[in-house]
């Protein structure tokens, strides 16, 4: 066998599995994650140094500006007597390891044929997660009996009460990339059969119902804006590439027709199911008390940013160290730096320079893959209009969640820089 097609099958086994325990379970299976995170990194390690692939120039400049700032940042913390008595391996984690292991991770994605695999992958895994997130909900809820309990913090939490509807699971986190990523590619028409078709389409539909069921005020906001968002971009392409086609009219409102009634149907059954008196009204109620400053969380969250903003005013350029923290306002003693607003956080810690680095560098990285939607190869097109919405709604959840150290979202993200090298100045 030859040995790169030896190398690929490792990489589709591996990588499967990676993206499966690290997509549907975020914070547990942690030993299964590291090993074949480990197997992927060193694979593409190999790859680079024997093959000698070409390393984008403009991405290894960016990984280099960032890194250099941000241990400048760490340094500076520590000389201000931000310091811990061991190295919180969370921090190195999100600022150092995760852009060298994304970028590593993207290399591997070097043609159309991987790039296309890798797709049908997230297909594949986003339809198992909101399958077994409905599951989960109907089980607990006791419409479903399983032979097995899934009464786990593996899984998540339930709150159901008249004012309240919360079914908070964990890989929530993932769907806030990939269900975007997914009405994407469904928005663009392109599929590379009929059976992907629906299961995009059956997928987004379940998605949806977890989402409307989740509590998570970022997720349902995020479903909002991947819409809104994919609209505006495509518009923006429509002078380069025309995704949608023309279709028969009567078909495509009987469409959204059969998908209202079923919408309808199925907020009716839920709230018989769960003994709600106005369902809606309670999917509302939780969504306003987000917003609700005088609640105890609201007040905490509103407390918060105006202390980080106060601090950041004192040293407005590079902040106060990256490993900074507000002294009467630490949300966790074992990470003290670790703030709900992230953004903000990130802003009062490295100042102008430190948040300037991080959302140029989300620019820069959407701008190519913006770029790689190209009329003439439309499927893989398509597949970058889906990352660049799913990555673009990464970022926006996560001012509000602490998910920008997600491996996986960077290093799809970063794929526009490693696939084609031809494009690419190389070092």
């Amino acid at each position: 066998m030859d040995n790169s097609k030896f190398i690929n099958k490792i990489y589709g086994v591996i990588g499967f599995i990676w993206l499966l325990f690290m997509l549907m379970f975020p914070s547990d299976f942690q030993e299964v994650k590291y090993l074949t995170l480990i197997v992927l990194l060193v694979l593409s390690f190999f790859e680079i140094i024997v093959r000698r692939k070409r390393i984008n120039q403009n991405l290894f400049i960016g990984i280099f500006i960032w890194l250099t700032y941000f241990l400048f940042s760490l340094a500076f913390g520590f000389f201000k007597g931000y310091y811990i008595d061991y190295i919180d391996f969370s921090l190195i984690s999100i600022y150092f390891i995760t852009p060298i292991a994304a970028f590593l991770l993207s290399n591997i994605i070097d043609n159309d044929e991987k790039f296309v695999s890798l797709n049908k992958m997230l297909i594949v895994i986003t339809f198992m997660i909101v399958v077994l997130d409905i599951v989960y909900i109907l089980n607990r809820l006791a419409i479903v009996s399983l032979p097995f309990d899934l009464n786990s913090s593996i899984f998540g939490s339930v709150v159901v009460e008249d004012q309240t509807l919360e079914f908070r699971i964990t890989n929530q986190s993932s769907l806030m990339f990939l269900w975007p990523y997914l009405f994407a590619l469904n928005y663009s028409h392109e599929y590379t059969s009929k059976k992907e078709k629906y299961l995009i389409r059956v997928t987004i539909f379940l998605g949806f119902i977890v989402a409307l069921l989740s509590g998570r005020r970022a997720f349902q906001a995020v479903i909002a804006i991947s819409i809104l968002l994919s609209m505006i971009l495509l518009k923006l392409k429509k002078g380069k590439i025309q995704f949608v086609r023309k279709s028969n009219p009567i078909k495509w409102l009987l469409q959204i027709l059969l998908v209202i009634v079923v919408i309808i149907s199925s907020y009716n059954w839920l709230g018989k199911v769960l003994e709600l008196d106005n369902f809606m009204n309670s999917v509302y109620n939780t969504f306003l008390s987000a917003f609700d400053f005088s609640s105890g969380s609201g007040y905490i969250r509103a407390q918060q940013v105006s202390m980080l903003i106060e601090g950041w005013v004192d040293s407005p350029l590079i902040g106060n160290g990256l490993n900074s923290y507000l002294s009467n306002n630490i949300a966790s003693l074992t990470t003290p730096w670790s703030y709900e607003t992230v953004y903000l956080a990130l802003l009062y810690q490295t100042g102008i320079v430190g948040i300037t680095i991080f959302f140029g560098s989300v620019y820069f990285i959407a701008k190519k893959t913006y770029n790689k939607i190209n009329f003439e190869k439309t499927l893989t097109s398509s597949y970058f209009f889906g990352i660049l919405v799913g990555f673009i709604c990464f970022v926006i959840a996560g001012s509000t969640n602490p998910m920008v150290y997600y491996i996986w979202a960077w290093s799809f993200a970063m794929i526009s820089y490693s696939i084609n090298r031809e494009d690419n100045k190389g070092i």
